[in-house]
């Protein structure tokens, strides 16, 4: 490993469209965005650096570059790297994040737990698929901000700037027509607000939240969203020295353990299974996709008879064939209890590479794939 200040990942940061910086509390990793020209050449070098965090023994965190990965690098790189090299650095004797990233990436464990962000993420994808299975919407417009990362430096502009990337994701993307649609779902009237009073996103989560949570979901966004009230107008104060990264991962922790318990609230008052809902998307996106009618078109009405008994939702009609595959047609059935099953046809017709074969031989069968139950 070599130690570099913080600072290096700012050369990335700042050219999105160049690189991708992917990061959480223990580390993460740089990665060269190869663009190509007209000629289908690369014009610059893939490269990609992992890192850990690592805290040093006056409290500061640097990062840990994997020197086979800093080798590779085209000279330019080595040379922006070398100008934040720390020599000889004294680490901390206790470091649980950085143990965590060498036993992942340095010994192959992949026992350890993410940090607050990929866990953040985690849940707000959880809460989008029951949300939207339940309510016809997310809860939250987005599950990745791909901006959100720890401070950079140890001060209060760059704390300020990190907990600005995580109020955007759980604060400003919360939906309030998905809150609406809640109320509506748990038949909870929004109470009265007063002249010019507005029905905002989190005083309407507020409203619809039991007391019990209001201390673990309401106020640790609440903070979040003072946070990032105080970067309005010109700054008072000039910047200056903070743990920036300790107070943010404690800001994110406590913001991933809200969404958390939001996540879990949603599963008792909505009787659904997140992991199951998550499930079922990823099911569906094997289900087919169809690119014109049923032929000949009457076959769809027959199929409508089925709505509204067992079955609630029919779709069907031809699907994009892959290459070399047979033209052929799909069916999806949706049921009231929240099961979806997908009816694909499969064949032996890419067996005949001629006319005139025996129709005999020819054979076509039924694939059915299920989508579980949410509720189950």
């Amino acid at each position: 490993m070599v130690h570099f200040d913080r600072i290096v990942l700012c050369r990335y940061r700042s050219r999105p469209d160049l690189f991708n910086v992917k990061e959480d509390d223990m580390g993460g990793e740089v990665e060269a965005n190869v663009t190509y020209n007209d000629a289908g050449d690369a014009r610059s070098p893939y490269f990609r650096v992992r890192f850990g965090f690592r805290e040093l023994a006056d409290g500061r965190v640097c990062v840990a570059a994997f020197r086979p990965d800093l080798n590779s690098l085209p000279e330019a790189e080595r040379s922006a790297w070398a100008a934040d090299l720390i020599e000889s650095p004294a680490f901390a004797p206790n470091d649980p994040a950085f143990t965590r990233w060498s036993q992942r990436y340095l010994h192959g464990s992949w026992a350890s737990d993410d940090g607050p962000i990929r866990n953040l993420e985690r849940e707000l994808t959880l809460i989008e698929s029951m949300t939207r299975f339940d309510l016809g919407e997310s809860l939250f417009g987005d599950v990745h901000n791909p901006a959100l990362r720890y401070p950079v430096a140890e001060n209060s502009e760059a704390f300020t700037l990190a907990q600005l990337e995580l109020f955007r994701l759980v604060v400003d993307g919360l939906s309030l027509d998905a809150l609406k649609a809640l109320a509506v779902k748990l038949n909870t009237p929004l109470r009265t607000l007063q002249t010019g009073e507005k029905h905002g996103t989190m005083n309407t989560l507020k409203a619809l939240l039991p007391s019990t949570l209001l201390a673990t979901v309401y106020e640790p966004l609440r903070a979040c969203s003072k946070d990032r009230n105080k970067l309005h107008g010109v700054p008072s104060n000039p910047a200056h020295s903070c743990a920036a990264f300790r107070d943010f991962h404690a800001h994110a922790t406590a913001v991933h353990l809200a969404i958390r318990e939001l996540r879990r609230w949603l599963e008792t008052v909505l009787k659904l299974t997140a992991e199951q809902c998550l499930r079922r998307d990823e099911v569906m996106k094997w289900f087919p996709r169809f690119n014109g009618p049923l032929r000949p078109d009457f076959k769809h009405g027959e199929f409508e008879k089925a709505v509204g008994k067992t079955i609630a939702k029919i779709e069907a009609g031809e699907i994009q064939p892959g290459e070399g595959c047979h033209c052929r047609e799909a069916i999806i059935f949706h049921f009231t209890d929240g099961t979806a099953l997908a009816i694909d046809v499969g064949s032996n017709a890419g067996n005949f590479e001629s006319e005139g074969f025996d129709a005999a031989k020819f054979s076509s069968d039924l694939i059915p794939i299920w989508a579980p139950n949410p509720r189950a």
